[in-house]
């Protein structure tokens, strides 16, 4: 019922629907934790994503919440330290458009610079791989070092290479593991 009447607001009613994830993302964005360090507050922030993107401030978002405070930078707080694969995952599928595609891990929003776009690309195929979903990984893995690329974020590009090479050798293509590897 709650998803019936939601879609009803977002479809006739746009700007108000927009206008109410804004407050709740400025709201909850304050009420959180900076940086949890248990699952919780890791759940927490993914809802923190969620709303921001909903409210159409995904770089932001992706910057000042996703990067910032679950990932925390290189160390990947969230996937490495606390194990919130899932988790992190619900807020990385935020930043991907699902109207242009029928695949949801083909197209990042529009509303993402090139690199963070490969860097959403990454994490998805990443965090994909990490939950035992490893073909459905492939497509935005491949997608990263394509965009990565086309940014000239070359050590970026040769990171998804790498990774792109361990999926395709636990999937038992070494042809392609080889391909990737030489690319990064």
């Amino acid at each position: 019922i709650c998803e019936y009447f939601s879609d009803q607001v977002q479809e006739k009613f746009p700007e108000a629907w927009r206008e109410g994830h804004r407050r709740l993302y400025e709201y909850l964005r304050e009420e959180t934790t900076d940086l949890p360090e248990d699952l919780r507050g890791m759940t927490a922030l993914s809802q923190v994503v969620a709303h921001g993107c909903h409210a159409g401030r995904h770089q932001e978002v992706l910057d000042d919440v996703y990067r910032r405070r679950m990932h925390r930078g290189p160390e990947a707080y969230s996937q490495f330290t606390i194990g919130a694969i899932g988790d992190d995952l619900a807020a990385v599928s935020c930043f991907f458009d699902r109207t242009l595609s029928d695949q949801l891990w083909d197209q990042p929003v529009a509303g993402l610079v090139p690199k963070s776009q490969g860097y959403v690309l990454n994490e998805a195929g990443w965090d994909l791989r990490a939950l035992g979903r490893i073909t459905e990984g492939i497509r935005p893995m491949t997608r990263a070092v394509e965009v990565r690329q086309d940014a000239e974020d070359w050590i970026a590009a040769a990171n998804s290479a790498e990774n792109c090479s361990t999926i395709y050798l636990q999937l038992g293509e070494l042809a392609e593991a080889l391909k990737y590897a030489q690319k990064g």
